[in-house]
């Protein structure tokens, strides 16, 4: 089996969320790309995994991957980064004409902003590699994300931000 088919069976399971906070099949970010705040390349999934997976089964897989993002955006502060910096990577690909494929940006924009509003603290004890908590860089890099998403791209969090 493929790991694209193996994504795909994974996310038919409820899993997909494993894949995008990169338990599972993580793909390893260029070092002059910001690597050391990103437990797998969102671009990379994105590109060669989760598009041609919605580009296969319509939808269906649209909806499990939209769902996905909010879900695992609600299971802890990992989870969380992991959801909006997937988003952010989508959102720009998508504004910026670079995927067919599109998704409910703004329902899945004003949930993950909930979301963020209710334990977008706990993102100031995330520690993905050592150091990130002097520094506090998982709850910024979030925060300078939304808020380009937002100044830049016109996306509606449904929140003020701190």
């Amino acid at each position: 089996m493929s790991i694209k088919e193996d994504i795909y069976n994974l996310a038919i399971k409820g899993e997909l969320g494993k894949v995008l906070r990169g338990e599972l099949f993580p793909i390893a970010t260029p070092i002059d790309i910001n690597s050391e705040m990103r437990p797998t390349d969102h671009d990379q999934l994105l590109i060669k995994y989760i598009y041609p997976l919605i580009k296969e089964h319509g939808a269906y897989f649209k909806s499990i991957f939209e769902n996905e993002l909010v879900k695992v955006a609600n299971e802890d502060s990992l989870g969380l980064f992991c959801a909006i910096q997937c988003f952010y990577v989508h959102v720009i690909n998508e504004k910026n004409k670079e995927t067919d494929v599109f998704i409910a940006i703004d329902s899945i924009s004003k949930d993950l902003g909930g979301n963020f509003l209710l334990n977008g603290d706990d993102l100031h004890s995330l520690e993905i590699d050592k150091g990130d908590l002097l520094y506090d860089k998982s709850y910024k890099l979030t925060v300078s994300g939304m808020r380009i998403l937002e100044r830049d791209y016109g996306v509606d969090w449904g929140i003020k931000f701190p």
